[in-house]
């Protein structure tokens, strides 16, 4: 008799036993998963979570504070410098903005039909650009279009920056233009809108309007 009360209870020791750690492993389970829905949806899931994010919260409205605060410092130290929205329009317009080598602290303005295929292929050259492409972006030579409005500016005022043109005769410079574009219909159309070849005299006419 005395044997089977000693099973009995040994029964409900490890009953309570098992049930223990069937309720914390449970208990476990439920927080870990709330823990991790928490942390993929960005939900505050527990109050204490609340309380923790509170001091983060306050470091990035300060850190973008202080970088609109600085940004605004260069805003206004730009305005120091006189040069028109028109001018800063052109500098960085997509198809004829200078092209800038860093390395050399040199602004180069090309113009069409004034040589500008040597001297991207020279820019390109020297700066171990291997690129067959010239005429577009994907030429590898960098542009003022990538720098902000500040940085233009900047460059531009800066001394130490060499800012060098080549022009040509423009007579002989016209006379390529039309040599080149305008007995070539697709390119009259795409420049001008005409979808012919033109004599020379209606050439002029055009460009008067450009």
């Amino acid at each position: 008799m005395m044997g089977n009360c000693d099973l009995t209870t040994d029964s409900n020791r490890f009953a309570k036993l098992v049930l223990m750690s069937v309720t914390i492993a449970m208990c476990f389970f439920f927080l870990l998963t709330k823990v991790v829905l928490q942390k993929q949806n960005n939900v505050k899931l527990f109050p204490w979570s609340q309380l923790s994010s509170t001091q983060p919260d306050t470091k990035i409205r300060s850190k973008k504070q202080n970088e609109e605060m600085l940004l605004k410092q260069r805003e206004d130290n730009c305005r120091d410098y006189r040069i028109s929205k028109q001018a800063i329009y052109r500098l960085k317009e997509y198809w004829s903005s200078p092209i800038v080598v860093p390395k050399y602290k040199l602004i180069f303005f090309w113009n069409e039909k004034s040589a500008c295929t040597y001297w991207k292929k020279l820019f390109q050259f020297i700066q171990g650009i291997n690129n067959t492409e010239v005429h577009n972006h994907r030429n590898g030579l960098t542009t003022l279009k990538s720098f902000d409005t500040c940085e233009i500016i900047k460059m531009m005022y800066n001394e130490s920056w060499v800012k060098a043109v080549f022009v040509r005769e423009p007579r002989e410079r016209l006379l390529s233009s039309y040599l080149d574009k305008a007995h070539h219909q697709h390119i009259m159309y795409q420049l001008c809108r005409v979808n012919r070849t033109v004599t020379f005299y209606e050439f002029l006419e055009i460009i008067k309007t450009l």
